[in-house]
């Protein structure tokens, strides 16, 4: 965690916590769960194919991101749960350079916050 610099530490956080501050809504809404859960399975399932031995030596190196399935989390759900969607993949990620912890946090807070901003920018 050395190698990153102090600002950059901050702004994951601040991105980080801005992801957090669009999807807290989503507790206190009619959500429903079970499209959110379904989306973020499949979603992790495939950023987990690049992975799998019998898919994993003909996958390419960077297969993984499945950006349809976020898509359809950002026209199907309110904006808030379809931030949710991206989170659980993200965080299951193949990470290539250290600190593994920090960079999926900053990645599942971009797709969260890019996520957002697509359902809002549908439901407009």
């Amino acid at each position: 965690m050395r190698s990153v610099p102090p600002v950059a530490r901050v702004y994951v956080l601040l991105v980080v916590g801005g992801a957090l501050v669009c999807a807290a809504p989503a507790a206190f809404s009619d959500t429903s769960w079970s499209a959110v859960a379904l989306l973020a399975c499949v979603y992790a399932g495939c950023e987990q194919a690049g992975r799998c031995r019998l898919v994993g030596r003909r996958a390419p190196k960077g297969m993984g991101t499945f950006f349809p399935v976020l898509l359809a989390g950002a026209f199907l759900l309110p904006a808030p749960a379809a931030a949710l969607v991206a989170v659980p993949g993200a965080l299951l990620a193949r990470v290539e350079q250290r600190p593994a912890g920090l960079r999926r946090s900053w990645r599942a807070a971009q797709l969260a916050l890019g996520i957002w901003a697509a359902a809002q920018a549908f439901g407009a």
